[in-house]
């Protein structure tokens, strides 16, 4: 159990280093973009673990998504 004010990346590689030994190979682990860095990468990638989070966006990408088209999606 952590404090409330603890960063969502310090969080994650305490949080996984405590169950790291449950999990097994290839585990699929979700966390958000607070958590997603490198070092937090490696961790997953050195025990062969999958992993699902969001990308952290820059400018750059605010410019693809207004022009993202919906029109070429399934509805």
């Amino acid at each position: 159990m952590n404090k409330g004010n603890v960063l969502d990346l310090e969080h994650f590689s305490d949080t996984y280093n405590q169950i790291e030994s449950r999990l097994k190979k290839g585990s699929l682990i979700v966390f958000d973009k607070g958590a997603n860095t490198k070092e937090n990468l490696n961790l997953r990638r050195d025990a062969e673990m999958d992993y699902l989070t969001s990308m952290k966006l820059n400018l750059s990408d605010d410019e693809i998504i207004e022009n993202f088209d919906l029109e070429r999606t399934d509805k």
